[in-house]
């Protein structure tokens, strides 16, 4: 195996590249830190489609591995299903920017009742 040398670039490209990580990360840095209650507030409070979850409602998500998350309040909906069919937004953890699809979860309880049965 011989030595790898480091790739030379030209100080033009390198410094084009290095703007185009800048921007990278300051929009990274703004995407992480939005705030949350200003993101939930300007979800829907019906859902795009027919479905059987409303705000307030908590559920069970099951990800795409089997592992299921409990205790997780929906807190708002997308305004379309566009993002492959998940427009659910949920909070109980670091996601709640991320919408899930209805058929990943399961109704525990409606907000101000017991458990379903």
């Amino acid at each position: 195996m011989g030595i790898v040398s480091p790739i030379k670039v030209d100080a033009k490209k390198k410094r084009a590249l290095v703007e185009k990580l800048t921007a990278l990360a300051e929009r990274y840095e703004a995407l992480s830190t939005t705030n949350k209650e200003e993101f939930i507030a300007s979800l829907r409070k019906t859902p795009p489609v027919k479905c059987e979850f409303r705000v307030g409602d908590v559920v069970t998500l099951t990800n795409y591995f089997g592992i299921k998350f409990t205790g997780l309040k929906v807190v708002g909906f997308a305004d379309n299903t566009e993002f492959y069919g998940r427009f659910i937004h949920l909070d109980g953890g670091d996601s709640w920017s991320f919408p899930e699809r209805p058929t990943d979860l399961v109704l525990e309880r409606r907000e101000g009742e017991g458990n379903r049965v």
